[in-house]
């Protein structure tokens, strides 16, 4: 256990029933928890699903982490499979991938986004680290009508 060690300069009463109160051990280890989009582009046909992969730093027990997808451009179900409103880490195991199925739906509209945040986690013991967000892109594979119009020349 770790010692801390104060010094006092004159007689504070108080002071010495604060230090007296304190019980356990003087540095504590934070465990943290992050999101980092580890295939950041996805394919609407379906060839390459994209990834958002959770890390954590402590391992002991399962971990249930809490999600937000509602922020991205792209629309749960109608343009990819829902991501789920939270997953579990096993016990034992550092990092859990959270795949990003895009859904073919015929309409030509561009590339559009999926953001993924940690909202919290069923542990105390850890804090939401830094990336608390990624994004995949999710890339259009419809095309855009065009009308070509031949120009007219007169004579």
């Amino acid at each position: 256990m770790p010692v801390v060690q104060l010094s006092l300069s004159g007689f504070c009463a108080i002071c010495v029933l604060a230090i007296a109160a304190i019980t356990g051990p003087a540095l504590h280890a934070v465990d943290v928890i992050t999101i980092h989009a580890t295939v950041p582009t996805a394919t609407e046909t379906g060839t390459q699903p994209g990834r958002f992969t959770i890390s954590r730093s402590g391992s002991a027990g399962a971990l249930t982490v809490f999600l937000d997808s509602s922020t991205g451009t792209a629309t749960p179900g109608g343009d990819y499979t829902a991501i789920p409103a939270s997953v579990v880490i096993p016990d034992g195991v550092l990092t859990l991938a959270v795949s990003v199925v895009p859904v073919q739906d015929g309409s030509a509209e561009g590339g559009e986004s999926v953001v993924v945040a940690i909202q919290n986690v069923s542990d105390n013991s850890y804090i939401v680290g830094n990336p608390f967000s990624a994004l995949v892109t999710i890339a259009d594979d419809d095309m855009t009508a065009s009308v070509r119009v031949p120009q007219l020349l007169s004579y």
